[in-house]
């Protein structure tokens, strides 16, 4: 495909009339009549020259004068769709043939139309470039909830807009260090049991854990889609510079392979971003949950070939091979639909606890009461910065995800799936991102107020609680206490819908 233009609307309609401009020429060629839609088209036997394919014609007489013998031999053949008028006795014949056809009308303008209609829905294919946006976002999203001791410097600052995962790590590490029944002088029974079990270390990674998967199979449908049309685009222009050698008098088509059928054999490793690549690597248990549902890692190759011995027989092949590239694409998008609709089958069908930090209705009761025998000011900081922190990861990945919710850049006329591809079934994964994710913060954020006033925590909120929580207002207002997965056929929508242009 090397000599392949690059693709664009103005490509494919230029591309589509020198197609239609060689079926022309093919066609009326077959008829005896030689030439170019250049300059127009000949046959020796008549007097005139139809006029190039440049437009419009109206009526155009040609005559075949025979200048001997008695008329009586087989008569030339008329232009395709012309209409004998009548014969005529000129002086320098001894009868002439009168014919009459529109060349445009009769001949150019239905095959401009026939070869135009094969590639509807190929001049505005999703622009590739539309998608890198969202991906980025939704790799932030994974991000801030992957917990990750070492980063890498691209993600080394918390300034409010990229997560630090040493920082997350390290907050859990202080979770775990001091709200566990095994610290000494912090165990007391019954308070730091319930906040232990429901929201304690091990609760928030299983968590994050699952919470970070979703985004990754959101990312990755991101990059597949991005991955589908480059491919198709390119397929596309090829197909076209094929099509237009097949239809060539003078030449034929050599055939191509559909690249769009390998669009998504590494998208897991395309999407993730390079400092997580180790922890999420291909095959690792941290992709336990999505492992199974992603799209196949090999494809075979798909050979695409115009054959015919006259024009119509190649038009019958090129509609043939665009049929067979419009059925990889949806494969394609397909496969990515069908990845995305056993993820929403698994949550509806699992615990909403692996989702959710604390599914049920409230905050759990066991806070309310109890004694601490703690330090006011180490509880009052695990309570008011170490747990909103760490909190802050789950409502920034929902804020990055939401940025990548772009509902138009999905949008073509009639290629591949349907008018949007497999876009509503992601826009409700992204939905149930967004539900549990905002609403473990915010019942997170609640919990360790909580902790923190049992134990007559002293509040002081850190710069670095202030830089991890803002800009979060809108998630953490919008989360939910409860969440309940129960039935498969109501998922959330992410607040206000598609809002993104």
């Amino acid at each position: 495909m090397g000599d392949v233009p690059p693709y664009s609307s103005d490509a494919v309609h230029k591309s589509i009339e020198k197609i239609a401009h060689n079926a022309i020429a093919r066609y009326m060629y077959e008829s005896n009549w030689y030439g170019n839609a250049e300059r127009g088209f000949r046959n020796g036997a008549f007097d005139q020259t139809l006029p190039p394919v440049t437009g419009p014609t109206g009526t155009v007489e040609v005559v075949h004068r025979v200048t001997g013998g008695w008329g009586t031999a087989e008569t030339p053949t008329p232009p395709p769709g012309a209409k004998f008028t009548g014969e005529s006795h000129p002086p320098t014949a001894i009868v002439a043939y009168h014919y009459q056809v529109d060349p445009w009308e009769d001949i150019y303008l239905p095959w401009i139309q026939k070869i135009g209609s094969l590639f509807e829905g190929f001049k505005d294919l999703p622009d590739p470039a539309d998608f890198e946006g969202p991906i980025a976002s939704m790799q932030a999203a994974v991000g801030a909830l992957t917990p990750l001791e070492s980063a890498g410097t691209s993600e080394g600052d918390r300034d409010g807009d990229k997560f630090t995962s040493a920082g997350l790590a390290s907050d859990l590490s202080t979770l775990s260090r001091w709200i566990s029944p095994d610290t000494p002088g912090a165990w007391s029974g019954a308070t730091i049991y319930a906040f232990d079990t429901a929201y304690g270390t091990e609760r928030i990674k299983a968590v994050l854990h699952n919470q970070a998967q979703l985004a990754i199979m959101l990312g990755i449908v991101l990059q597949g889609e991005k991955n589908i049309w480059e491919r198709a685009r390119r397929d596309t222009m090829a197909l076209m510079k094929d099509a237009e050698k097949a239809f060539d008098p003078t030449g034929s088509g050599i055939g191509i392979n559909f690249d769009v059928v390998k669009a998504l054999v590494d998208i897991v490793g395309e999407f993730i971003p390079p400092a997580y690549s180790k922890v999420w690597s291909v095959g690792s248990t941290a992709l336990d949950l999505i492992g199974g549902m992603l799209p196949a890692k090999e494809a075979d190759n798909v050979e695409s070939k115009i054959t015919g011995g006259t024009v119509e027989e190649l038009y019958n092949s090129l509609w043939g091979e665009i049929v067979k590239l419009d059925t990889k694409i949806y494969e394609q998008e397909n496969d990515l639909q069908t990845s995305l609709e056993k993820l929403l089958g698994e949550i509806a069908s699992s615990p909403a606890s692996n989702f959710h930090i604390h599914p049920d209705k409230g905050i759990e009761q066991g806070l309310e009461g109890g004694t601490l025998n703690v330090d006011p000011e180490i509880i009052g900081d695990i309570g008011y910065n170490v747990v909103p922190r760490i909190a802050s990861t789950m409502a920034r990945g929902a804020e990055k995800a939401q940025e990548a919710d772009k509902y138009l850049i999905w949008y073509r006329t009639r290629v591949g799936m349907a008018s949007q591809g497999p876009y509503q079934e992601w826009h409700q994964l992204l939905g149930q991102l967004d539900a549990v994710a905002t609403g473990s913060a915010r019942e997170l954020t609640e919990a360790g107020r909580l902790l923190a006033v049992a134990g007559h925590g002293i509040k002081r909120v850190d710069e670095e609680t202030k830089d991890a929580t803002k800009g979060l207002k809108d998630e953490l207002d919008r989360g939910e206490y409860g969440y309940d997965n129960s039935d498969a056929d109501h998922v959330p929508p992410p607040p206000g819908g598609p809002s993104n242009y």
